[in-house]
């Protein structure tokens, strides 16, 4: 089910995809706390989604261990939860993937454990910020090239960096489908949005930096110069207006 304009019995699946991962960010959300580990984290969200009668998306994908991909402070995407424990002050993004009788949700949010500091604050809602605002921007008619150069603009004004390598993109009864959705871009250039598609909105900024590198494990990625990395994502539909977002926690005003 690769192919740009989902049906509208896709769409149903997809949509119950998203709310059950809605949910399920949520509640992580709330359990994160200082002195627990990524693990029991990861425990937590795969009980969690099979309680919901689906399966973890991420488990597995091209060989990935774990249910959530994790973050703490300088790393930026991919992380692999070990026994590392959680402490006050850290900056943690969960990204999480859901599987609904083979059609795939995916969402990631950026969040402080414990009382953070508030450059770190200002920060990831500074991007949450950026996420919703591009949000705003997408309807039909407008190009992924469009898109992305709003979003770099919106990152590059607040002093902030954004990681080129790591976009965004279409999703379905896979992880990762047409079209990319880069975060940066020249306007009208990319493929042009059309209602009935499903994208992964994701920007992905470094705090000093646009430059990373891979640690040992081939999974986790980690801003170059030890500043803060952030990823704040949802799933949307595109509709004949604008867009709909799939993976709207309840604790979200967009």
């Amino acid at each position: 089910m690769s192919k740009l304009i989902k049906s509208p019995q896709e769409i149903s699946k997809l949509k119950k995809s998203a709310k059950i991962l809605a949910d399920v960010l949520y509640k992580v959300q709330k359990f994160a706390k200082p002195g627990m580990t990524l693990k029991e984290l990861d425990q937590f969200t795969e009980e969690l989604i099979i309680s919901h009668n689906c399966k973890p998306a991420f488990k597995g994908h091209e060989g990935f261990p774990a249910t959530i991909c994790t973050a703490i402070d300088d790393e930026v995407v991919h992380g692999i939860p070990k026994n590392q424990k959680l402490e006050e002050g850290q900056i943690l993004t969960v990204d999480c993937g859901v599987n609904y009788q083979g059609y795939l949700s995916d969402s990631a949010v950026t969040f402080g454990i414990g009382k953070i500091s508030t450059e770190k604050k200002h920060f990831i809602d500074t991007v949450q910020q950026i996420l919703y605002k591009a949000i705003e921007f997408i309807k039909p008619g407008v190009k992924t090239g469009d898109l992305g150069h709003y979003i770099q603009s919106l990152v590059e004004k607040e002093g902030f960096h954004v990681f080129k390598e790591l976009i965004g993109h279409g999703i379905g009864t896979s992880l990762w489908e047409p079209p990319h959705i880069p975060n940066f871009g020249r306007p009208n250039t990319g493929t042009m949005l059309k209602a009935g598609m499903v994208i992964c909105v994701e920007p992905i900024v470094g705090q000093h930096t646009d430059q990373f590198f891979t640690e040992s494990d081939g999974w986790t990625i980690k801003s170059v110069d030890g500043s803060l990395g952030c990823q704040q994502e949802h799933m949307l539909l595109i509709t004949d207006h604008g867009c709909e977002v799939l993976t709207q926690r309840s604790d979200e005003k967009i």
